[in-house]
C-alpha cells in the first residue's frame, strides 16, 4: 500500500540563500509516495540492521546508521521496508553544497551525527515550538554533514558496532548477555572475546556502564523518582539498582539525587535529548 505523509520543515534563509529540511516519511510507515515537489535532495535513511528501498531505478539495500542521497527527480514513487524513513533537502544552499559525487552511495553514517539528531528532533517536533533561529541550526547541520562527509573506516568488527548499537537502543529491555548474544545472533561467549578484544571490557560491564549513565541523567533532571528510573534503565527492582548505581559510581542513588539538588539551584538542568527511550 503506497501511503503519502505530512512532512514537518525546519528552513535557514538570509537574504540572498536558503536551506529547507522536509521530515517526507517516518520509518513506521512502510512505504510512501514522494510529494509532487520533487525540487531538491532526498536523503533516505536507515536504523535499523537491514532494510530496502524500491525506486524506478532499481532496489537498494541499506545497514543500521546508512544513508542514500538522490535528486527527487530521479526518484519517483518510492517502496521501503520498515526502518526507513527520508529527509528532502531543498533551497540555493543545497544546490551549492551537496555534492553530485554522493548520489547514489552508501553513505555510512553515525547515531551521533548532526542527521541523526535532526531527524529525531523533527520527529518529536510535531507542533513546530522551536524558535525559528533552533530550527535554521539544525537545517543548516543536516547540509554540513552532507557536505563534509568523508567515508569513516570500520575500526570496530560489525559484531561490536552492532552490539552497541543493540544496547543503546535496548538497554532497557534487554536480560543480560545471553539475551543480547541471542539478538547478535552469535553465541555467547563468542561475544564476550571478540567485545573484550576491541573494547576491554565485557558487554555484560558495558550494558551495565550505559544503564547507569543513563539513569545518572534521569535522576539529575530531578522528572522521576529512584524507582522511576530504575525501571526505565532496566532494573526490576530499587534495592538491586542501588547496589549497582553505588558500585559504579561511589554513591547511592539518593546521595546523587540530593548532590543534584544543590547544583540545580545554581543553574537550570535539563533532561538531555539525545536520552535513548
Amino acid at each position: 500500500m503506497i501511503k503519502s505523509v505530512e512532512s514537518n520543515r525546519y528552513s535557514y534563509k538570509d537574504a540572498n540563500e536558503e536551506v529547507s529540511v522536509r521530515l517526507i516519511a517516518e520509518d513506521r510507515l512502510p512505504a510512501f509516495l514522494l510529494s509532487n515537489s520533487t525540487d531538491g535532495y532526498g536523503l533516505f535513511l536507515s536504523r535499523k540492521k537491514h532494510t530496502e528501498i524500491k525506486t524506478s531505478t532499481g532496489r537498494m539495500e541499506l545497514g543500521r546508521y546508512q544513508g542514500i542521497v538522490f535528486r527527487l527527480a530521479d526518484i519517483g514513487p518510492a517502496a521501503v521496508s520498515d526502518g526507513i524513513c527520508m529527509l528532502a533537502i531543498s533551497g540555493t544552499l543545497a544546490e551549492r553544497y551537496i555534492n553530485e559525487d554522493l548520489f547514489g552511495r552508501v553513505l555510512t553514517l553515525s547515531a551521533s551525527d548532526d542527521i541523526f539528531a535532526v531527524l529525531k528532533t523533527l520527529e518529536k517536533d510535531i507542533s513546530h515550538q522551536l524558535p525559528p533561529k533552533q530550527t535554521a541550526k539544525l537545517a543548516f547541520a543536516v547540509l554540513m554533514d552532507l557536505f563534509m562527509y568523508e567515508e569513516k573506516p570500520d575500526a570496530l568488527p560489525r559484531l561490536v558496532s552492532d552490539t552497541i548499537d543493540i544496547i543503546q537502543e535496548e538497554y532497557a529491555y534487554l536480560e543480560g548477555v545471553d539475551d543480547l548474544a541471542d539478538r547478535a545472533g552469535v553465541t555467547k561467549s563468542h561475544l564476550i572475546r571478540v567485545f573484550h578484544t576491541h573494547m576491554n571490557t565485557t558487554p555484560g560491564r558495558y550494558l551495565e556502564a550505559f544503564r547507569i549513565t543513563q539513569a545518572k541523567a534521569f535522576l539529575a533532571s530531578g522528572e522521576m523518582s529512584i524507582e522511576v528510573a530504575a525501571g526505565l534503565c532496566g532494573y526490576a527492582g530499587r534495592n538491586y539498582f542501588g547496589k549497582v548505581f553505588k558500585r559504579v559510581t561511589g554513591m547511592t542513588p539518593k546521595a546523587y539525587v540530593k548532590s543534584n539538588q544543590t547544583i540545580k539551584q545554581k543553574s537550570d538542568y535539563k533532561l538531555p535529548d539525545d536520552i535513548y527511550v
